[in-house]
């Protein structure tokens, strides 16, 4: 027993700390922009910033003010009302009249088969004219020059692909503590040092700043190939990297940020759409959250040791903690916060029990008002390894037809 015991915190203690690591070689790998000083180019290409929008009236005026005050000369903004039903359509259509770069696209309606946002993003793309398409979210917030900065690192680079990690502005500590404890598990699991590596599949991308060239997205299956991908953004990231785009991720503090949850609630509506990555069924979910609660609980249960165990358990603690801080640094956040990474921890490992709960008891996930089914979310799921351990397909024209002959040969 006491062997059993022995093992089971050396593995749960070893993936802290490997997390840890994982989170070092992160911050050494990716750079921050504000610290990037690229040569201007002699032309600038034009851009269309498209920008997906439902019921965020309060957030997404000065937003777009922000974006629009960057100063960047060829600049178009394509703005989506997507079926608000507040007074975003208005904000949007005022907007617009204070500025002719911006083009309002008011719908009314989703088709069958397509996520909203998804379905808002592609009709924004169908009205864009940049040679540089611009995803961003709207409650983003741009310092002047960060377009401008952007674009000239992506050009210098020779880039089809950028995007920008925001700052995240602080709010309450509650919220603060949980979206950093959120931050040091994400950041790791991304890879994000593998991204600038072409020998490497691994892509990333972010709802606040997805920018890539045009003829990189037409080389690949679009948005079409993503109209059910819940996490949209990371996913786009994965398709292009793996079409052949050559992709980069940089830091983008002090130069764009967001409030991206308030309160509580938001991240525990937010965290719903943790469902799909277990597929969608509840009792791979009942086991992700058993095996991700021993992790959770294993330097603690090394404290009760004693001898060896206790200092195994106590540096682990110290070691989530420094690179907890080291993170919240690195992205501008306040660094306090990360140390209530414990409790952090425990409320998103209760958020995503309650995730699974709800998904199963819907039947999958509600989202900006619409309800979309499980089956479907399993069929276009793009990014997340399936139950059965087979990973999503690539994301190219040429992939999509080696699916299809190799389908047909089945048959």
């Amino acid at each position: 027993m006491q062997a059993l015991t022995a093992a089971y915190i050396l593995a749960g203690c070893g993936f802290w700390i490997v997390m840890a690591a994982l989170i070092l070689r992160t911050l050494r790998a990716v750079p921050v922009l504000s610290a990037a000083h690229p040569p201007e180019p002699e032309r600038w290409p034009r851009i269309s910033m498209i920008i997906p929008a439902r019921n965020e009236q309060e957030e997404i005026g000065p937003a777009v003010r922000s974006r629009l005050g960057d100063a960047y000369p060829e600049l178009e903004v394509v703005v989506i009302n997507d079926r608000s039903d507040d007074a975003t359509g208005r904000v949007i259509d005022t907007l617009a009249a204070e500025d002719d770069r911006i083009v309002p696209v008011h719908l009314d309606h989703l088709p069958e088969g397509w996520l909203g946002k998804v379905h808002a993003m592609q009709c924004g793309l169908e009205r864009a004219t940049g040679e540089w398409v611009l995803f961003t979210d709207a409650d983003v917030h741009a310092a002047p020059g960060t377009l401008r900065c952007a674009m000239s690192l992506a050009l210098d680079e020779r880039l089809d692909h950028l995007t920008i990690l925001p700052e995240l502005w602080p709010t309450t500590p509650l919220v603060d503590g949980v979206l950093s404890s959120f931050g040091r598990i994400f950041t790791p699991m991304t890879r994000f040092w593998s991204v600038r590596d072409q020998n490497s599949p691994v892509g990333a991308g972010v709802g606040a700043f997805n920018l890539a060239r045009r003829e990189a997205l037409e080389e690949s299956d679009g948005l079409e190939w993503l109209r059910l991908e819940i996490v949209d953004d990371m996913a786009l990231g994965v398709m292009l990297k793996r079409c052949g785009a050559r992709s980069a991720i940089v830091n983008g503090r002090g130069l764009l940020g967001l409030h991206w949850y308030r309160r509580l609630p938001e991240i525990a509506r937010g965290f719903e759409k943790s469902y799909v990555g277990v597929d969608c069924r509840a009792w791979l979910g009942v086991i992700v959250f058993l095996i991700a609660s021993a992790i959770w609980l294993a330097p603690w249960v090394a404290l009760a040791g004693s001898g060896w165990l206790q200092l195994i358990g106590l540096g682990t603690i110290l070691a989530t903690a420094l690179a907890g801080m080291a993170l919240n640094r690195w992205m501008g956040r306040r660094i306090w916060s990360a140390m209530v990474y414990p409790l952090g921890d425990l409320i998103l490992l209760l958020l995503f029990l309650r995730a699974i709960v709800l998904g199963h008891l819907r039947g999958g996930i509600r989202w900006r008002g619409t309800l979309y089914p499980a089956a479907r979310l399993r069929e276009g799921k793009r990014l997340w390894t399936n139950a059965a351990g087979r990973e999503s397909d690539g994301g190219t024209k040429r992939g999509t037809e080696a699916r299809r002959e190799s389908d047909e040969v089945t048959e």
